[in-house]
């Protein structure tokens, strides 16, 4: 079995998964967050689109600072199913921009 490193949390590093449907990318996701858990990293995972709706949510209650502060306590955050979340919330008029 291939042993995962965690060196891209020390780093700070991002990892990018892309590819057509049905090739395991959230299963090497959700490895790669296991084997942090493993070594005493901590890991959120959300749907994209989940993602984006909390972020509105906490934006209309003005509480985006609370959203913010809660994700950042963790280690690795993984967003999946990038290409599945609707257009409509990407649309300017719903302030919502990503960096």
């Amino acid at each position: 079995m291939t042993e995962y490193t965690c060196r891209f949390i020390e780093n700070g590093d991002n990892i990018l998964l892309l590819g057509p449907p049905g090739v395991e990318k959230a299963h090497l996701a959700i490895d790669l967050a296991l084997e942090a858990l493993i070594q005493g990293y901590s890991a959120y995972y959300t749907r994209c689109d989940d993602f984006i709706t909390t972020c509105k949510k906490a934006n209309s209650r003005g509480t985006t600072g609370r959203l913010v502060n809660k994700l950042s306590n963790f280690n690795v955050l993984i967003l999946d199913e990038m290409r599945y979340f609707p257009k409509k919330l990407l649309h300017k008029s719903n302030h919502l921009t990503v960096r």
